[in-house]
């Protein structure tokens, strides 16, 4: 896993074999509000679509439970994800759990 800096975004990428996936989230503090969401395309890809709801759904719930276990209060403003990454769109509740510990850390993300 390789977290990153892209502009005003924080995220991950993360590859395992034939499995990719990359989130990148805008946050703010405070309660859970109207959020943006964006499918960035780059390239195609040779399988099925994601499901953005799904996402959006599984970002929320890592976010939320990594606020909790935390003590946290982070609020998603926007996400980018890839649209031709690969499924399950669960995996973006990992993904984004990790983006708010690695945040809560103090560890650094990598500029892109």
């Amino acid at each position: 896993m390789r977290f990153i800096r892209v502009s005003d975004y924080i995220g991950v990428v993360r590859i395992t074999g034939a499995a990719h996936n990359l989130l990148l989230l805008q946050l703010a503090e405070g309660p859970q509000a109207n959020l943006l969401c964006e499918s960035l395309s780059v390239g195609t890809g040779e399988h099925e679509a994601l499901n953005e709801c799904d996402i959006i759904s599984a970002v929320l719930d890592g976010v939320a439970e990594a606020n909790e276990r935390l003590g946290g209060a982070h609020a998603v403003t926007h996400i980018q994800y890839l649209a031709t990454d690969t499924k399950p769109e669960s995996v973006y509740r990992y993904l984004a759990q990790r983006i708010v510990e690695h945040l809560n850390a103090g560890l650094s993300f990598e500029a892109c």
